[in-house]
């Protein structure tokens, strides 16, 4: 995602799977949620969690991550199909904008033994917010029915990379072979976020304090040197 985000997690129903009915049930008896932290996971419930992330850090990991897509697409699935770049060129040329990749256990292990990357992999019980940086890859894997709230929103420590993913995403958008008559909203890579035009209001709405803030100052110590010279008079 270009901006930052926060998932809360407010609900959640346990499917018919039997073990996370089960570990669920546990939990609640227990009157609280167990961390799987560093044990081995208890699949398919992660002891009663509503969810599991995966979430990449930004920058030279994200490189990383996307050269292990692009040399293992192969290994991946999307509706069926194995993911290919003779199907959807941009497979080699930025595999995490397709949204084509989902990971696993073994592709997580695969991905530390190639690349040296190490995913943040935890799981999300509810009650729980999990925070976003925007520019993170990340990935979330529903474990029960779940009720969520997701807020987006851009930090001035998330601009740049924002606008980084922008030139991204216009450098797809003309790789790709498209209609010309195709309109902007239906093509496939576009930035809505418009964080060049966020960042030129944002400018000038710093700019236009700090000017209020300056004639506010001006205007004050003129107030007090026109009280001083009128106390002066008065003596």
């Amino acid at each position: 995602d270009m901006a930052d985000a926060v998932n809360l997690l407010l609900h959640t129903e346990p499917g018919a799977d039997a073990h996370a009915q089960a570990a669920a049930a546990e939990a609640a008896a227990r009157n609280g949620a167990v961390r799987c932290g560093d044990a081995p996971a208890n699949q398919p419930s992660y002891d009663g969690a509503g969810a599991v992330w995966d979430i990449c850090p930004r920058g030279a990991a994200t490189k990383q991550l996307s050269t292990f897509l692009t040399q293992n697409a192969h290994d991946f699935v999307h509706q069926g199909e194995t993911v290919s770049a003779a199907d959807d060129p941009m497979v080699d040329l930025n595999p995490i904008f397709t949204q084509k990749f989902m990971l696993v256990e073994r592709h997580r292990q695969q991905l530390a033994a190639q690349q040296g990357l190490e995913l943040w992999h935890f799981e999300q019980h509810r009650g729980e917010a999990v925070f976003i940086p925007g520019g993170c890859p990340h990935q979330v894997r529903n474990l029960q029915s779940c009720s969520k709230i997701a807020v987006d929103f851009v930090s001035p420590e998330s601009m740049f990379e924002a606008l980084g993913n922008r030139e991204q995403l216009r450098t797809s958008d003309l790789a790709i072979e498209q209609e010309l008559e195709l309109n902007p909203e239906d093509r496939p890579f576009q930035e809505k976020l418009q964080s060049q035009l966020m960042l030129v209001r944002g400018v000038l709405r710093a700019a236009e304090l700090a000017g209020a803030g300056n004639s506010t100052t001006a205007a004050a110590k003129g107030g007090a040197k026109g009280g001083a010279a009128n106390r002066k008079g008065r003596k």
